[in-house]
C-alpha cells in the first residue's frame, strides 16, 4: 500500500497494517473500525479510464480479473467450476457511466467520422433518410429505410429478382410487370410493388415479411406502445451487426442518395 507523505511530498509503500500492528497515522483495514479515504485526482499523470467505468459493467470486470463465471445452471463457478462466493460481485457501482451505444449514435458517429463527402452532406442524409420526414427534428426513426441497413448485407452480391444476365453473364436490372414467381406473402412485405419487388432478393423480402408481421402482431397486442418496442428490439437487433458492415453499407447507401438527392427505396409502412 502508498501512503502520501506531505513533508516529503511523495508516496511511500508501507505493508498493509493488522489490528495488532497499527500505525499511528494508518488505521487497520480488518475488523469493525471506520476508515476515511481521501482521494484526488492526479491531474499532471491521469489514469486511462477503464472500460468497466465507462459502460458501468463492473461484474464482467470482477469476473476476468478473479477468473468465475457462471455454469449452466445460472450460478457462479470459479476456473475449477466449483461454487464461488460474491465477494465483491453486485457491491460496487458505477454512478454516471456513458449512455449506452444506440443505432441512433451510431448512425450519428458514421456521419461524423466517415471519409465520403462532407459532414454537412452526411447529416443532410440521416436526416431525410432515416427520419420520417414529419419528425426529422425528433429524430424518430423511420422504420422501413433503417430496415436497409438489414436487408442490404442479406442481398449481398446475390442478383435482385429484377435482375437478368446479359450476354456478357452480368446481372442488370431489368424491371418487368409480372410477379408471378414471388409468393404473395413477401409480395406484402412491400404493398406489392412491382418495382420494389424488383430491388429484393426473395430472401430479403423473407426478412422484410418477418419485420411486417412483428409489426402487426405487436400493434395488434400492445397498440403504439407495443409496435414501439417491437421496432426498438428491431434496431437493437441492427445495432449488434458489426460497426464496420455498418459503416459500409451506410457509406455505399449515402453515395447512391447523394447521386439522386432521394432515397433509393421508398417502402409504404404496413400498419
Amino acid at each position: 500500500m502508498d501512503v502520501w507523505h506531505e513533508a516529503e511530498q511523495a508516496f511511500h509503500s508501507v505493508p498493509i497494517p493488522t489490528p495488532a500492528k497499527a500505525e499511528d497515522d494508518i488505521p487497520p483495514l480488518s475488523g469493525s473500525i471506520q476508515a476515511t479515504f481521501h482521494v484526488f485526482l492526479d491531474q499532471e499523470n491521469p489514469l486511462s479510464m477503464p472500460k468497466w467505468v465507462k459502460n458501468g459493467d463492473v461484474d464482467t470486470w470482477l469476473a476476468t480479473m478473479f477468473g468465475f463465471g457462471r455454469g449452466s445452471d445460472g450460478l457462479r463457478r470459479d476456473e475449477n467450476g466449483a461454487g464461488a462466493s460474491k465477494g465483491w460481485e453486485g457491491k460496487i457501482h458505477v454512478v454516471d457511466p456513458d449512455p449506452a451505444l444506440t443505432l441512433q449514435s451510431t448512425l450519428e458517429q458514421w456521419a461524423t467520422n466517415s471519409m465520403v463527402a462532407q459532414q454537412k452532406d452526411r447529416e443532410l442524409f440521416l436526416k431525410s433518410y432515416f427520419y420520417l420526414p414529419d419528425k426529422a427534428e425528433e429524430k424518430e426513426p423511420n422504420m422501413d429505410h433503417i430496415m436497409e441497413l438489414l436487408l442490404k448485407p442479406i442481398r449481398g452480391s446475390y442478383p435482385t429478382i429484377g435482375s437478368h444476365r446479359d450476354q456478357d453473364h452480368h446481372f442488370r436490372p431489368f424491371y418487368y410487370g409480372h410477379t408471378s414467381q414471388v409468393h404473395p406473402i413477401l409480395q406484402a412485405a412491400v404493398n406489392s410493388d412491382p418495382n420494389l419487388i424488383a430491388q429484393q432478393t426473395h430472401q430479403s423480402l423473407a426478412v422484410l415479411a418477418i419485420f411486417r408481421a412483428l409489426q402487426g402482431v405487436a400493434a395488434k397486442y400492445g397498440g403504439d406502445e407495443g409496435l414501439k418496442e417491437a421496432e426498438s428490439r428491431v434496431r437493437e437487433v441492427i445495432k449488434s451487426l458489426p460497426t464496420q458492415m455498418l459503416n459500409k453499407h451506410l457509406d455505399q447507401m449515402f453515395q447512391k442518395w447523394n447521386t439522386s438527392k432521394s432515397g433509393s427505396f421508398q417502402f409504404k409502412p404496413v400498419r
